[in-house]
């Protein structure tokens, strides 16, 4: 068990470890930019290898620690949903799919029984 006086060193390292991945990302973009005649490849890899390494050292903050807790306990929920079947989609899909085509085909009905064409938003917009 470590004590708190070694936990209160390690967050008040925090804000040091969140400088370094504010400079990281900041030289990444700088360098990109900065580097953009050259292969998308390359620059590419480069921001992949410093938004890596600024990962690396954020989780080692204690609220990074927990964002990636979250992340990882987010995920195994996500793992014990039970996802509905293709049947059960496609079914749910027409419940809903039908009564919106039944109004549309009511509304336009009605629209034609008028014998006027609907407002446009730009006449909407002039008669206000």
């Amino acid at each position: 068990m470590s004590s708190s006086k070694e936990i209160g060193v390690g967050a008040s390292l925090d804000w040091l470890k969140w400088g370094l991945v504010a400079i990281i990302v900041a030289l990444a973009v700088y360098a990109n930019w900065y580097y953009q005649e050259q292969s998308l490849f390359l620059r590419v890899l480069g921001l992949l290898i410093a938004g890596a390494a600024a990962f690396l050292i954020a989780v080692k903050t204690e609220k990074g620690n927990a964002a990636w807790n979250l992340i990882k306990e987010a995920r195994s929920e996500i793992r014990r949903v039970v996802w509905p079947t293709n049947n059960e989609t496609t079914q749910t899909t027409l419940v809903y799919l039908i009564p919106v085509l039944n109004l549309k085909t009511m509304m336009k009905e009605l629209s034609l029984e008028t014998h006027q064409p609907p407002l446009s938003s730009l006449q909407k917009m002039m008669l206000l």
